[in-house]
């Protein structure tokens, strides 16, 4: 007895192409997502300035750090601010003037 091959051969076919289309697909994905990030690279650093060249300028920022509060309560109250600051406008010193008026060699009241 002969078995039908067609319809069998058909079936394999059929599956073989879906798998290697997946496969494919999976590949191209694969392919198009990692050469992505070439492409997105930071610009280059031109070194071409003068050594005396201002790259950036800072806002003058007027602090008072060498009275510290008199209580705990107001020194809590001024560090907070110091920290709310750096973290809203993102300029790290307001960090260091935070640590300059929790350094220990300080007496509060």
């Amino acid at each position: 007895m002969r078995k039908p091959t067609a319809i069998c051969s058909i079936s394999k076919r059929w599956e073989r192409w879906r798998v290697s289309r997946r496969r494919l697909s999976a590949f191209l994905i694969l392919m198009v997502l990692s050469t992505e990030p070439a492409f997105a690279g930071p610009s280059p650093i031109n070194p071409d300035f003068a050594d005396t060249a201002i790259l950036a300028q800072l806002p003058n920022v007027r602090v008072n750090t060498a009275q510290p509060p008199s209580s705990p309560e107001a020194l809590a109250s001024q560090v907070h601010e110091y920290i709310r600051q750096a973290r809203s406008t993102g300029d790290p010193r307001f960090i260091g003037y935070a640590e300059g008026i929790l350094s220990p060699g300080r007496r509060i009241g």
